[in-house]
Order: C-alpha cells, then structure tokens, then sequence
C-alpha cells in the first residue's frame, strides 16, 4: 500500500495541503468510518438507509467517467486500477470474482 501512495505522490496525484487534500484531481477529506455507520442507522427510521450506498455509486461512475475522459484509460484498465486505489481507502481488501 506505500508503494502505491509513495507513487500517487510522485506524480502529484495525490497531495496534502494546509486544509486540502487532493487524489486524482479530486478533492478528499477524512472522516472515521464511525461517521458512515451512523449515518446509516439514523437514515434506517425514514427507509433512507441505502442512500449512503447509491450516492456512492453514483459518485464512483462519475469518477470513472473522469478518468477516462482526463487519462484515456479505458473502463477494464480502470477498473484494474481503480480497485489498487480503493484499497487505499481503508475499507478492506477489494477484489472483483
């Protein structure tokens, strides 16, 4: 997982900023995982709970859309990729069957 990082931070691709963080030309920010769940359990009342899941979703599409259109990679290429840069996440081993 460093080497990945150590080349994201190579080719400016990832950066740390006073205030800002910034991975693939998009702007990031960290919260605990703590924050996700309880956003989960308080949306459970309104049946709102899978909201998490398909805004995510939609926003892992547009990014996919913005790499291919900012660096011409192709959807299997990125998703390849993609799934070494998800694992940076923090979310656990990510893989594709």
């Amino acid at each position: 997982m460093f080497a990945e990082i150590a080349k994201l931070l190579a080719v400016r691709e990832l950066s740390f900023e006073e205030g800002k963080i910034t991975f693939l030309q998009e702007p990031l920010f960290m919260l605990p995982l703590a924050t996700l769940l309880d956003f989960q359990r308080k949306l459970e009342p309104s049946n709102l709970q899978n909201i998490v899941y398909f805004s995510t979703k939609e926003t892992g599409l547009n990014w996919f859309n913005l790499m291919v259109k900012h660096y011409k990679m192709d959807y299997e290429d990125i998703i390849k990729w993609g799934i070494k840069k998800i694992n940076l996440a923090g979310l656990g081993k990510t893989t594709i069957k």
